[in-house]
């Protein structure tokens, strides 16, 4: 987190920039998904509470999603930087 705040001090290209918000947004998912199955399991009954485990499963689709939307953006950055500033496209 501390990187993105200062990102101008260190001179972090938009890739840069970029890659360190998709492993805040991968570990924030993380550690949501850690919660919601603390959560779970804490405050319901224990015929409810066994299953906070499946909340894991979830990840099988959340980080693919995480991953594939962050590459796509860095696909189109990349595009973006080569083409440079002066062309029209």
């Amino acid at each position: 987190m501390r990187s993105i705040q200062v990102a101008e001090g260190l001179a972090l290209s938009s890739l840069e920039r970029l890659r360190t918000r998709e492993e805040i947004v991968s570990f924030g998912a993380l550690a949501a998904t850690g919660l919601l199955s603390s959560l779970w399991a804490g405050l319901l009954p224990p015929e409810w509470g066994i299953w906070a485990g499946f909340f894991y499963g979830s990840l099988a689709i959340s980080m693919p999603l995480i991953a594939t939307f962050y590459e796509r953006k860095a696909g189109r950055l990349e595009m973006e930087q080569a083409a440079g500033p002066d062309s029209d496209a």
